[in-house]
């Protein structure tokens, strides 16, 4: 009985949840879940490149809303130059640096959801 007593008193996950813990976990589930799509999409597109179903996509108004390139602001670089003979001062050459797409790892999840969680001030349960 004395042993239950403790058992009893002692706080656990369920009375008092550990948010922190989670976050990670639902972290790791969703970084699973990408790779494992990743995975999925780079086998269909090697065995038959030309006929990956649209079935199992999103619709090409939801790729067009979900697009990354729509929210974020193009990176350009630029490469001066200088021309003495054909005109006084400097030249210069502008080019868009084209996105990467990388997936995002575990810490980079975590952090989009705490982050997430806290401006919303939401509770993780």
């Amino acid at each position: 009985r004395n042993y239950q007593a403790q058992v009893s008193s002692q706080s656990s996950t369920v009375t008092t949840p550990d948010h922190d813990d989670c976050l990670r976990r639902t972290a790791l589930v969703v970084h699973k879940h990408l790779t494992t799509c990743e995975q999925r999409e780079l086998r269909r597109s090697l065995q038959a490149p030309n006929e990956i179903s649209e079935s199992r996509r999103f619709r090409k108004e939801a790729n067009a809303m979900f697009d990354e390139a729509k929210y974020l602001e193009p990176k350009y670089t630029t490469t001066l130059y200088r021309l003495p003979i054909l005109s006084p001062g400097f030249h210069f050459i502008s080019q868009r640096i084209p996105l990467e797409y990388l997936n995002p790892s575990n810490t980079d999840i975590y952090d989009f959801l705490v982050e997430l969680f806290e401006r919303a001030h939401l509770s993780s349960e």
